[in-house]
């Protein structure tokens, strides 16, 4: 606050605030203080530095904040905007991963992870058939209201979706809308690696292919950019889709794909197998 210099022997954790530009936040180290630490601080030390050493994305703190929206536009997308996309989208494409998620009433399907869930409500329907579901989303704020009418088997997580650790692997992993947020393809690369990470039976991943070559799609991608702050732009065909799950999975014992149409755009579903 002050802008002070503190000297510490030992190890210390550093927070940075939401949306804080000061520079001296990132904190420094003047010397060599190995040779002060504990046997034990030591070995956190080196443990430290290791998981440091694979953090090297900084987290899309833009995604955190979803209080952007004003007021009175809020409440039109709220009461006009996204009862219409639920009608004509998001119903449709909800149904899919549904369908999907458990094929023919399949009840093998236990343990399910949503990475980026934001506020869709299928999930409610899907932890009802599950044991356990984990809803993870950067934004705490965009769940509010999935987390007040959760039932108990859903747990919900705020992480970068590009840093998930979990002690086991589920049934189904499921990754909706959140490609096109990638920053690079470098990043869509680290998003596959995860997704395959975490899952030992069965991935759905689903995105809008991309707006700029359908007109409907476009003007709705311009509301979402311009009206209600949505991040992401790094959008891709169909077949790039196609060619980032081949290239992906190269194992999977199964890759299915196909095209879904919506008043919003066309959307891809890809359904993989391992």
């Amino acid at each position: 606050k002050d802008n002070k210099k503190v000297h510490h022997e030992g190890i210390a954790f550093l927070g940075r605030v939401l949306h804080d530009s000061i520079s001296t936040q990132n904190g420094i180290f003047t010397s060599d203080i190995k040779s002060l630490l504990s046997k034990r601080d030591l070995e956190i030390l080196k443990l430290c530095k290791k998981i440091l050493d694979n953090k090297f994305i900084e987290p899309p703190l833009e995604e955190v904040n979803n209080g952007n929206e004003s007021y009175y536009l809020t409440k039109i997308n709220k009461n006009f905007i996204k009862p219409l996309s639920y009608i004509f989208s998001s119903r449709i494409l909800s149904n899919n991963i549904i369908d999907y998620a458990f094929p023919q009433n399949n009840t093998k399907t236990k343990y399910i992870l949503d990475v980026s869930c934001g506020d869709d409500k299928s999930i409610l329907q899907i932890g009802k058939k599950s044991k356990l579901l984990v809803a993870n989303d950067i934004s705490r704020d965009i769940m509010k209201s999935l987390i007040h009418s959760a039932p108990q088997n859903i747990i919900f997580t705020n992480q970068n979706l590009l840093d998930l650790e979990y002690k086991i692997n589920f049934d189904l992993v499921i990754c909706k809308n959140t490609m096109h947020h990638m920053r690079s393809s470098e990043e869509i690369e680290i998003l596959m690696k995860v997704l395959h990470k975490l899952s030992k039976k069965r991935i759905l991943i689903m995105d809008i292919e991309n707006p700029n070559n359908n007109l409907l799609a476009k003007m709705w991608n311009l509301y979402y950019k311009l009206f209600t702050k949505d991040h992401g732009d790094l959008f891709v065909s169909y077949h790039q889709f196609k060619e980032i799950l081949k290239i992906s999975f190269p194992n999977a014992s199964n890759i299915f794909s196909k095209k879904i149409f919506t008043i919003k755009g066309n959307y891809m579903l890809g359904v993989i197998d391992l």
